[in-house]
């Protein structure tokens, strides 16, 4: 059977090509998904973070503070520290980690 004589050829020098790796994108990916609404009161939330480089954090507000706020690949716990609501509103807070080809967010409610 010329088919399977020229398949069984064929297959070991397909199977022995090189082939040049996938470069790892460095990136950061947050792994805790936002639980509901945080208390009032000031308090931390503790984060899970896979950065996959270098990575830093960045809150859009000024009653978040980020702890560590920036650090190497390898799996992480992050505290969100945030402070009292006096607002008499509910209000919301984005924490960026970013990396040098990508990021992700964590967003953090607060009661009133």
């Amino acid at each position: 059977n010329i088919l399977a004589l020229c398949a069984i050829m064929f297959l070991p020098a397909v199977s022995c090509q090189k082939t040049a790796p996938i470069p790892a994108k460095e990136t950061v990916t947050v792994a805790t998904q936002p639980s509901g609404m945080q208390s009032a009161f000031s308090g931390v939330k503790l984060i899970t973070i896979w950065p996959t480089a270098d990575w830093k954090a960045t809150s859009n507000v000024d009653w978040i503070k980020v702890e560590p706020a920036q650090g190497k690949r390898g799996t992480q716990e992050v505290s969100l520290i945030y402070e009292e609501n006096f607002s008499g509103e509910v209000r919301t807070g984005i924490v960026t980690f970013s990396a040098s080809q990508g990021s992700d967010t964590y967003t953090l409610t607060q009661n009133y």
